[in-house]
């Protein structure tokens, strides 16, 4: 029997649900970073700001440690999720520079 909907058909009926759910991630890792860990920047996620102090820290690096889990539990989704985050924040800063510049 063949599928009532189509897989592409299925596929275009997701993908709204599916950019829905990540945005609300996106938005719960930056609460989580400013109400969890006292974050000065209210638009960077905590995979992001994992990355940026990675090397912070004398004997133990907290912000390493917490990188490291998060991009095992992120793996099966997106390798390096902790730096692809970052790099993506740093583009967006650079977009929302290069908005702002008047020539």
């Amino acid at each position: 029997m063949k599928d009532l909907l189509g897989k592409e058909a299925f596929v275009r009926a997701i993908d709204p649900m599916r950019r829905y759910f990540l945005r609300m991630l996106h938005t719960v890792s930056q609460l989580i970073n400013v109400l969890v860990f006292f974050g000065s920047n209210p638009a960077e996620t905590l995979s992001s700001r994992c990355y940026r102090l990675k090397d912070q820290g004398d004997r133990i690096k907290p912000w390493r440690l917490l990188q490291i889990c998060l991009d095992f539990i992120a793996k099966p989704f997106h390798a390096e999720h902790c730096k692809k985050s970052y790099e993506t924040s740093l583009s967006h800063a650079f977009l929302l520079i290069d908005e702002q510049d008047p020539a």
